[in-house]
């Protein structure tokens, strides 16, 4: 199982949303990029978020892939090449928000895969570059705001030995690192970056409008798969993932919904959504609305749009297949990691509070094709409420549903899947290490697949629970963590965080040749 069997593919560049900080080498280059959380209007999902930051060390003559480390916990600022080019001295950090300028000094061997972390202090560092090679001189930002906004521009400098340097904790200083602001100049730096490697990455087609940005959704048309990311309103790719059309226009694409016959296309611009229905290799407007929705469907061709929009009178929307208002109401408090469900299934369906005002204590709630409003199930259990809530609709009208449950002191909650009756009856339930962001159902070989961010894909008996298979999701030996998930008989294609599309078989035995 999970076999693949097509993938997108972006050349040289792949697994890179796009270029940040870039360094050259006469035999190397080396290139960081960011893969941003995942939140889409009305949702938010950072559970399990495993890759924030990514460098990929390549042949300088040949671009091929040498290496990649997905261990940066801060935004990189600057990347560094010893003399020999076997390793890196990376410098990461960012402000807190709030007070600290936090942050490390990384230097990696990327022959070996050894990390050393030079730094005893947790201090944004801006600069690095090699004295020799077994040296490290750094310029940081202050410990924290505290010298008002000329904080954010002075810089205290250290010349550090190539050594790991275990952290005494806490926001200790460093003693090595200068106690007064210094001159840039004082430990070698001399003016700008170089920007001879950014070109580098540039002149292979990486350039600053070259970004390949997480998939939001993934569906199949016909014999096509359409996606949606944030760099056009849906892409639509043929069935090998080889050539894909990008169709442009004014917003992004966010989800993709299946209407009856038809798929159609939610869009965000400025806050404000609208729908499109595919139609060959084209959009057609079905609606545009005035706030930002999320949407889901149900068998009879209705559509739910929850209002997402804070702080303003709700206005949710009940809709037919024309995009036509059926139903306008309030229909309770919404917040990204305790409402945002997307449940297409027999009937629309919404979380609410009890009271409907407030988050804690939800119960899922139908709406039946007459348009009255029913509650199907207490959701949440008896002394905790169930975050960044996912579900499918799966046999009998049955429901697998994933949660996190809320434990207000970080990492201690747990995650479960579950299946559910339709009268609330759990009939299985299984602790998972993460919430998952995707759940899809795949009754040819009766399962539910499981995506999690830390890059995990997994099948689970859709009547037992049981794992049938699990893997760490991988293109070309590079982690490309699932976001979405789409289904169709023995296959499913899975968009990824940093861009990518991949096709997979769900059969036990070999199916066809794989391309990933």
């Amino acid at each position: 199982m999970f076999e693949k069997i097509a993938c997108t593919e972006h050349g040289w560049s792949a697994g890179l949303t796009g270029a940040g900080a870039v360094a050259g080498h006469e035999r190397f280059a080396a290139v960081a990029t960011a893969l941003p959380l995942m939140s889409w209007p009305g949702r938010a999902h950072y559970d399990g978020h495993r890759v924030r930051h990514r460098i990929i060390v390549f042949d300088r003559a040949t671009r091929s892939r040498r290496a990649v480390l997905d261990a940066a916990r801060w935004p990189i600022h600057e990347l560094a090449f010893r003399g020999d080019g076997l390793a890196l001295a990376i410098a990461c950090g960012a402000y807190d928000g709030g007070y600290f300028f936090e942050g490390e000094l990384l230097v990696w061997d990327w022959t070996t895969g050894a990390l050393r972390r030079p730094l005893r202090a947790c201090r944004e560092v801006v600069r690095a570059r090699w004295i020799d090679d077994a040296r490290v001189a750094v310029l940081v930002r202050p410990q924290d705001d505290g010298g008002g906004d000329e904080s954010f521009s002075l810089v205290h400098g250290a010349a550090l030995a190539d050594a790991d340097e275990p952290t005494a904790g806490g926001y200790a200083a460093d003693p090595r690192v200068s106690e007064e602001p210094t001159d840039p100049a004082a430990f070698g730096f001399d003016g700008a970056r170089a920007p001879e490697a950014r070109e580098w990455a540039r002149d292979g087609g990486l350039g600053p409008d070259q970004a390949h940005p997480p998939v939001r959704d993934v569906a199949y048309v016909g014999q096509r798969v359409a996606s949606v990311d944030d760099g056009c309103m849906v892409c639509l790719w043929d069935a090998s993932l080889g050539e894909g059309r990008r169709v442009t226009g004014e917003g992004h694409g966010v989800q993709l919904l299946r209407v009856g016959a038809s798929v159609y296309v939610a869009t965000l611009a400025d806050r404000s959504s609208a729908l499109f229905a595919i139609d060959g290799d084209e959009l057609r407007p079905v609606r545009r609305f005035d706030r930002a929705y999320l949407f889901s469907t149900d068998a009879h061709g209705r559509l739910l749009a929850r209002d997402t929009e804070p702080g303003t009178a709700r206005r949710d929307l009940v809709l037919d297949a024309d995009g036509a208002t059926l139903q306008a109401a309030d229909l309770g408090h919404f917040d990204v990691f305790n409402h945002s469900l997307r449940l297409d299934g027999e009937h629309l369906s919404y979380l609410r509070g009890t009271p409907a005002s407030q988050h804690q204590r939800k119960v899922l709630m139908t709406i039946a094709p007459d348009g009255q409003h029913h509650q199907a199930m207490v959701w949440d259990g008896e002394r905790s409420h169930r975050m960044e809530p996912s579900a499918c609709e799966v046999d009998g009208g049955a429901i697998v549903t994933g949660y996190s449950v809320h434990d207000p002191r970080p990492g201690n909650g747990v995650r479960h899947v579950a299946r559910r009756a339709r009268d609330g009856a759990t009939e299985w339930l299984v602790e998972r290490p993460y919430a998952p962001v995707a759940l899809a159902h795949a009754p040819a070989i009766d399962a539910v697949l499981v995506a999690t961010l830390d890059g995990s894909l997994a099948a689970l008996d859709a009547r037992t629970g049981a794992l049938r298979a699990e893997e760490q999701l991988t293109i070309d030996d590079v982690l490309a963590p699932p976001t979405c998930v789409a289904v169709e008989g023995e296959r499913a294609t899975v968009g990824t965080l940093d861009g990518r599309l991949v096709t997979v078989s769900l059969a036990s035995g070999p199916q066809g040749r794989r391309r990933g």
